[in-house]
Formats: structure tokens, C-alpha cells, sequence
């Protein structure tokens, strides 16, 4: 948050060292110029870092302790937030009031964005703004999302991934879950904190944002090129209510810590148990999330990059964890313990 220069920090240590001080002797106990060492003072006096001379006063400079500092900083920081939803709040008045003028029908419920770049700033400001929830249906169309940092493209699951921390439900439809790669991710985002399930199939792609707004695609499609905002009204209750019913009968994916009551599990990558529980934890998590996904074992042996009769070891490795004869009873008790 401070952002200090080198000759800034050197020259506000000093100043801690010494207590209160004139600017000559300042500049002979930190090595530098009286000119940098001016220079440093009135950037930290500008970060409340430190006091100047005042009228009247010895001409001296003191140290201010750094917390006083940041707490004035968030305080005015806070300010300039409240001053600039207001303004948002005025200005987003006026342009519903124009939009009205031209399409009464239309005024503050729908909004059309069309084009690649401008879907994904607003996709990832609306998301970045979220402060409650964000309530997700994830299947195509996807954004594609350009790294900064000359990685190639990234996932638009990243855009949630540096802001605020509200609570984040994503379902994912059967297909967007198998496919390459997904299960690494998907697994990362649960890690992180989010709440990740499963249904067979998915009536489009949905972002809800603290019930306030709601982002959805205009046309199907393997990349997202325009999308509707819809704001508060019935059609937005309607579609939480439709994201609270398939939340509601879609399977939970489990995470590795919920696998702690299962005693030695095995390891999925090595068919061994006890030494690496952690990572034996994470290949079951891979190999129910597989399964709950209702792929096949010659599916889950392509995505494991493994023979079919390795996974079919694997099942029967789990089989016997769970003193179970079948997958059927496998089943029920994956239930039972509560890991799906």
C-alpha cells in the first residue's frame, strides 16, 4: 500500500533511528544528499509517513508510526469509495433515464454487450465487484481471457480469483466437467474456498451477482461474443430461482478433507496407502468425481492417462476401503460418509 522508494525507506529508518531531527543531519546518517534526502522526506510526508517543520517550531522532522499512517490512508481511501458509488449511482440514474427515453420497455432490465473484449471487461468487472455472492452455470460459451503476463490464454474462473472473497456456488453441467484438464481446476477453485457441483446437463451459461445482477450469453457458441446484463426485476428473481433449483438436486463434488474418515485410503497413483495420505486423498477425490460424473472406465483411464484395468483396480481398491462388494454399495456409502 505505501509504495516506498529505496532512498524513501533508507532515509524513514533513519528518521525511527534518530527521533526528531533537522534535515543536514538526517542526510549524514542515512549517506545521502541533502537534495535526496528532501526529496524522500516530502514523499513520505505526502504518505503521512512523517511531520515537517512547522512555523515557529525548530525546523525538524519527525517519524509518524507507519499504522497511523495506513489507518489515514484507509480512511480517505474509504471516502473516495463511498464519493464514487454515489457518483456511479448518478450517473447509472442518468443513463437508464436516457435509455428509457429511446426504449421505455427496456429502461434499467436488460442490457445487450456485444463484441469479445467488451464482454470480457464486463464480465470481469461485474465479477471483480461482487461483495455477497456469485452464483454460477458453467458450460459453454466460454470467454477467452488474455494472461498479462504473456502465459497464453487463461480461464475465465481466474477473473474471481484476485478480488474480494464472497461466497461462490458454480455448477457445472456433466460435459464442461470431463473434459481435459477441467478436474485439476475444478479441484484448485474447491481448495480455494468454492462450492463446485454437478448435474447432467445445464439450460445455459449464468453468472448471478449479489442478486443484483445477472450475466447470461446471447447465442450458443465455444466462445462468449455477446451476453445480456439483466438487472433487479421478475425475470432476474426467476432466474436465481432457477439457479436455487438445480443447485438444489445437483451432486456436490467432494474435496480431499472430507475423505479423512475413510481409514488408509489408497493411493490412487501408486495403488499404496499410509505414506502420502494427502495425496492419496486427492486421486480418490479424482476418482469419485469421476465417477459421480458417470464416466466410463475407459473414460476415466483417458483422463488419468492410464490402462482401463488400472482404474478398474483403483474401484476395487476403494471397494474394499469401503467394505463394500459392488459399486452400487460403494455408492451408499460414499453417501453415508457424507463425501458427495
Amino acid at each position: 500500500m505505501m509504495g516506498l522508494s529505496r532512498p524513501e525507506e533508507t532515509v524513514y529508518l533513519g528518521l525511527c533511528r534518530s527521533g526528531p531531527t533537522c534535515l543536514a543531519d538526517l542526510a549524514r546518517s542515512v549517506a545521502l544528499d541533502p537534495a535526496a534526502a528532501l526529496r524522500a522526506l516530502l514523499g513520505l510526508q505526502i504518505r503521512g509517513l512523517v511531520s515537517g517543520p512547522q512555523i515557529a517550531e525548530p525546523a525538524e522532522w519527525s517519524a509518524i508510526a507507519p499504522d497511523l499512517a495506513i489507518e489515514r490512508q484507509l480512511a480517505q481511501r474509504e471516502h473516495s469509495e463511498r464519493s464514487a458509488r454515489e457518483e456511479l449511482t448518478r450517473l447509472l440514474d442518468g443513463y437508464h433515464r436516457e435509455l428509457g427515453l429511446r426504449e421505455p420497455q427496456a429502461a434499467g432490465l436488460v442490457e445487450v454487450v456485444s463484441g469479445s473484449e467488451r464482454v470480457t471487461e464486463v464480465w470481469r468487472s461485474v465479477q471483480a465487484g461482487a461483495r455477497e455472492s456469485v452464483d454460477v452455470f458453467d458450460k459453454s460459451p466460454h470467454i477467452a481471457i488474455e494472461r498479462d503476463d504473456d502465459q497464453g490464454a487463461g480461464s475465465e474462473n481466474e477473473l474471481l480469483a484476485h478480488g474480494p472473497s464472497p461466497t461462490i456456488r458454480r455448477i457445472y453441467e456433466r460435459s464442461t466437467l470431463i473434459s481435459t484438464g477441467m478436474l485439476a481446476e475444478v479441484q484448485a477453485l474447491i481448495s480455494a474456498g468454492e462450492l463446485v457441483a454437478m448435474v447432467p446437463e445445464l439450460p445455459f451459461k449464468l453468472a448471478l451477482v449479489d442478486r443484483r445482477k445477472a450475466l447470461l450469453p446471447m447465442a450458443e457458441g465455444e466462445e462468449l461474443t455477446a451476453m445480456m446484463i439483466v438487472r433487479r426485476s421478475p425475470l432476474l428473481d426467476a432466474l436465481f430461482e432457477l439457479f436455487e433449483a438445480q443447485w438444489a438436486r445437483a451432486m456436490p463434488i467432494p474435496h480431499s478433507t472430507r475423505l479423512a474418515v475413510l481409514p488408509d485410503v489408497p493411493d490412487a497413483h501408486s495403488g499404496e496407502s499410509g505414506d502420502q495420505p494427502e495425496r492419496a486423498r486427492s486421486g480418490v477425490q479424482e476418482l469419485l468425481t469421476m465417477l459421480s460424473a458417470g464416466m466410463t472406465d475407459d473414460a476415466i483411464a483417458r483422463q488419468l492417462g492410464v490402462s482401463a484395468r488400472t482404474v478398474q483396480r483403483r474401484i476395487s481398491e476403494l471397494m474394499e476401503t469401503l467394505g463394500t462388494r459392488n459399486r452400487f454399495q460403494a455408492g451408499v456409502q460414499v453417501v453415508r460418509h457424507g463425501l458427495l
